[in-house]
């Protein structure tokens, strides 16, 4: 039956493989049955257990820093909506005191 060769592959100890740092710089391939003893000497594969926690630290350092720096243009768009309320309200103080904090310079 045609359903077994996909289960026959899934369990083949023959199917070619590659090293389970293929894309991190190994470019072993050979049999499934070898790939264990492979990955025991390989030092890529020793290399990516080490530094998969790192890329995922760092990963998550980027999506927080996008995060942030979204935060921040938001912040900044708000206060550019508080400093355009308080011109239209003539509100000086607030206008003087918004400028401040933004540090945004306005020529005489």
């Amino acid at each position: 039956p045609r359903g077994s060769l996909r289960a026959h592959e899934a369990a083949c100890p023959q199917v070619p493989t590659s090293c389970v740092a293929g894309g991190g710089g190994c470019r072993w391939t050979g049999a499934r049955e070898e790939r264990d003893a492979h990955e025991a000497t390989c030092v890529w594969a020793a290399v990516k257990v080490q530094v998969g926690p790192l890329r995922e630290r760092l990963d998550a350092a980027e999506v927080q820093i996008r995060e942030l720096k979204a935060s921040d243009k938001e912040h900044e768009r708000l206060q550019l909506e508080m400093l355009c309320s308080a011109v239209t309200l003539g509100d000086t103080y607030m206008v003087s005191r918004l400028l401040r904090r933004t540090g945004t310079s306005v020529d005489a």
